[in-house]
């Protein structure tokens, strides 16, 4: 489901769409953490492991920076149209 369809007409669609990026960018960053996670699966050394779980760990921050930033739009978005 497109984000424009849960934050209601009259959101102008360029903010609908960069707040559609901003979570399209978390999900990237969610499955390269997933990834990275299953490499560290595969790691034979202990160092290699827990390279790639830190790795993981810093795309897990940046998906949540991501969906953060989209919600406090819609949040403001919703407020300053009267949809909250």
């Amino acid at each position: 489901m497109l984000l424009w369809n849960r934050i209601g007409p009259g959101i102008p669609s360029a903010t609908a769409s960069r707040m559609q990026a901003q979570i399209d960018r978390a999900k990237r960053y969610r499955d390269r953490a997933a990834e990275c996670l299953q490499l560290a699966e595969l790691a034979r050394e202990a160092g290699v492991k827990e390279q790639y779980e830190t790795v993981a760990k810093h795309y897990l921050m940046l998906a949540e920076v991501e969906e953060n930033q989209a919600g406090q739009r819609n949040r403001v978005l919703r407020r300053d149209s009267g949809t909250a």
